[in-house]
């Protein structure tokens, strides 16, 4: 016990009038008391992991991507903007579909999205349309195309008659959706501002206190429409209460 480890103020000096084996018996006591404490630390530690590992199985939280909708009201210029920015979204897709469709028909390795990443860059620097369009936009474009590709090589596997990724007809008259993930919008005052274009909406949500991860641009016949998705950390239950059963 403790009772049998030296004093903690003990220096070398007040051992100066011990015997040699007694002196290097309290500083193995000493030694022992500090891996004492250190052992007591430990396995306080070991507890608290422990327990929180235990809450953590019985109740652990669930990352749900929830989505808010409002209403935008773009000028007629706005309009013809969002349509150039989603015809630029085409054209990004429709390249890369082609160019990865070309090269896996030439038995060529497929490119992985990080090298559509940098010729998406090239790219841009040559084609002014493309350049209106968020980099960060323009990138989850290509990611989607990896994504879709790297779907179709497992799923050929299981079903022969499986068909790759298919190019998108350029048609202003239907728009397709902009996604905007992580940067490419912001609110003030009653205002987003996305793609650099202040667009006044309709809403009582308080999207200035929430935190977006992506926003989408839709248009459903002649009204626009922008959804900002929120992620949220869920604790589900580790049982199920059916509250109108019989």
């Amino acid at each position: 016990g403790d009772r049998w480890l030296a004093p903690t103020n003990w220096l070398d000096k007040d051992l100066q009038v011990l015997p040699e084996n007694a002196r290097e018996f309290i500083r193995g006591m000493n030694r022992a008391r500090k891996s004492y404490e250190h052992t007591k630390i430990f396995h306080l530690f070991w507890f608290c992991s422990k327990f929180f590992t235990y809450l953590m199985k019985e109740h652990p939280p669930i990352e749900e991507m929830k989505t808010f909708g409002f209403r935008l009201n773009p000028t007629q210029e706005q309009q013809r903007e969002l349509i150039a920015l989603s015809v630029a979204s085409k054209e990004i897709w429709n390249h890369f579909v082609e160019h990865q469709a070309a090269r896996i028909a030439a038995g060529e390795p497929a490119w992985s999205a990080f090298d559509m990443h940098k010729l998406l860059t090239q790219e841009r620097a040559v084609r002014p349309q493309w350049q209106k369009l968020n980099s960060k936009a323009g990138q989850r474009i290509t990611s989607a195309v990896d994504f879709a590709y790297r779907s179709y090589r497992q799923l050929i596997k299981k079903d022969k008659t499986a068909k790759p990724p298919q190019t998108i007809d350029i048609d202003e008259n239907q728009f397709y959706t902009l996604v905007f993930n992580q940067s490419g919008w912001s609110f003030k005052n009653g205002v987003v501002v996305i793609n650099k274009l202040p667009i006044e909406f309709k809403g009582h949500l308080p999207v200035h206190e929430m935190d977006v991860k992506e926003l989408r641009i839709k248009k459903r016949g002649s009204k626009w429409l922008c959804d900002v998705c929120v992620e949220e950390n869920v604790i589900q239950p580790n049982q199920m209460t059916i509250h109108n059963k019989v």
